[in-house]
């Protein structure tokens, strides 16, 4: 079986920050934000999820899908990129 090694969260809300903040731990993630602000937050600070966890994660974010494919896969470019819905 494959590893994930990377992972894009589109539009992290509630749920989507709280996804980030759980794998942020264990793979490298990065944030498809719909605002410039938010995007350049998480670049700056991380993120940050408290309650019954306190987790922090780094992340690379940005407002523009093309910026994140260049980042996130700039080591090691796939062939095709995966493309897959919540129906699998």
């Amino acid at each position: 079986m494959k590893k994930i090694e990377k992972v894009c969260v589109v539009a992290a809300g509630a749920i989507g920050s709280l996804l980030v903040g759980h794998l942020g731990a264990i793979v490298d993630m990065a944030v498809l934000a719909r605002r410039d602000e938010h995007a350049k937050a998480l670049n700056a600070e991380g993120l940050r999820v408290s309650g019954k966890s306190e987790l922090h994660a780094n992340v690379r974010a940005s407002t523009d899908a093309a910026d994140l494919v260049r980042l996130t896969w700039s080591s090691s470019p796939p062939r095709r990129l995966p493309l897959r819905t919540a129906r699998g």
